[in-house]
């Protein structure tokens, strides 16, 4: 059997023969373990096959597998080769990293990002999607090869962020794509294979970069300032905003981005009490999440039973389908702005748990924020059924919501 590299002139050139002759693609593109292109010449046809070598009982067999009629250039070389190698890998997919490879050597990073998103539904999508558009040298980050991609181009993807000041931010975004090449590692059955090899890429010392270091903040909101919280919101002159200031601050831990993607089917009354039911992948953490809404919440809640049949907090302004992190940092930096304040957003989730916890020394408020149970005071407490420490957090957040109430009617 003669080995050519294939070309349109040469195929178009071979004559055909009344003992059909087979002439096998040494082309790179043709090279898979036990797969051949084959081209069969014959006294009025040239046709296309895959030849695949399979091994039975330790005696090799043969197979012909015919791709398309080559006689009348009905296809180019280049489409015949293309669904050679589709065909090779539908039925060998399982059976060699080769094969794989072959099939996903083109799998983006934004292939990656909307594999996540497709699954997961967090509440930052948009910044995952703005991620793509973002430049590395030339090229968009949506369109670096993934298995291809490196710690230097994660860091030329943030270092706007650093040259600005804006380490919170450059470190979030190094986070989503370390969250997003983690989540194919463990979820893409063909895509893990690729990358197992290679260490995450985001996975690096913000420290020893940018001096940036993480830490929670020590500052909380006294009953003074809660006060103000309340004041300041006052001023802004939309109510919806107003509101969602408000959620944040009785809902804690919550993110913003995610209490404005709120969901009318995710909230449920049981025995009087209403629920907001968080799905695996909606909250920041990969578990499921419940907490308790309050009747003051709920009368927030209430108000907008007419504006979206799907979500809660629908954006009104147009072609914004959702409000996100950014838009609450606007408000905060214009809030900081005119009012001298130094409390921030890290301030108001701390307040939720110092609040609760310093209330009650036997409350854990990080079970209202999906986080571990802490010692066995909990077990008392928990639930039977599908809500966890029920009784426990209904109990955490009627007390939190009374020093709310204490603290809006001194004002």
């Amino acid at each position: 059997m003669a080995q050519i590299q294939f070309t349109p002139t040469w195929i178009s050139k071979v004559p055909f023969t009344t003992k059909r002759k087979h002439y096998t693609d040494s082309h790179p593109r043709s090279k898979f373990g036990n797969c051949d292109l084959v081209l069969v010449v014959g006294g009025r046809t040239k046709t296309g096959y895959l030849r695949f070598r399979k091994y039975i009982n330790g005696k090799r067999r043969d197979q012909l597998i015919k791709l398309a009629d080559m006689t009348s250039n009905a296809i180019s070389l280049s489409e015949l080769r293309d669904i050679y190698e589709t065909k090779v890998i539908e039925i060998k997919r399982n059976e060699s990293p080769v094969l794989v490879a072959k099939s996903f050597q083109t799998f983006t990073l934004g292939d990656a990002i909307d594999f996540y998103l497709e699954r997961k539904n967090p509440s930052d999508i948009g910044q995952l999607l703005n991620i793509k558009e973002d430049l590395v040298g030339a090229r968009k980050a949506g369109d670096l090869i993934l298995m291809d991609l490196s710690t230097s181009q994660v860091k030329e993807l943030v270092e706007p962020l650093v040259q600005k000041g804006s380490l919170y931010s450059a470190n979030m975004k190094r986070e989503f794509i370390q969250r997003v090449w983690n989540y194919c590692l463990r979820e893409h059955d063909e895509i893990k294979k690729l990358i197992a090899r290679f260490a995450n890429p985001a996975t690096f010392d913000m420290k020893l970069y940018c001096q940036f270091e993480k830490k929670a903040s020590t500052k909380s909101l006294s009953l003074e300032e809660y006060a103000e919280f309340f004041d300041i919101v006052s001023t802004c002159k939309r109510e919806d905003i107003r509101d969602l200031f408000h959620m944040f601050l009785y809902l804690g831990q919550h993110p913003f981005s995610e209490i404005a993607r709120m969901r009318w089917d995710q909230l449920q009354e049981i025995d009087g009490q209403w629920w907001w039911f968080m799905e695996e992948g909606f909250h920041k953490t990969s578990k499921r999440h419940t907490i308790p809404l309050h009747p003051i919440v709920m009368d927030i809640i209430n108000k907008y039973k007419e504006f979206d049949e799907t979500y809660v907090f629908p954006n009104p302004l147009k072609g914004k389908e959702f409000y996100n992190a950014h838009d609450f940092k606007y408000y905060m930096k214009e809030f900081r702005r005119k009012y001298q304040i130094e409390w921030d957003v890290r301030c108001l989730r701390a307040a939720f748990i110092t609040t609760i916890e310093e209330s009650n020394m036997t409350f854990r408020a990080g079970i209202l924020c999906n986080q571990a149970a802490q010692n066995i005071t909990e077990k008392n407490y928990l639930g039977r059924g599908k809500i966890p420490f029920k009784d426990f957090k209904i109990e955490m957040i009627n007390a939190y919501m009374e020093i709310i109430k204490g603290v809006k009617n001194g004002i």
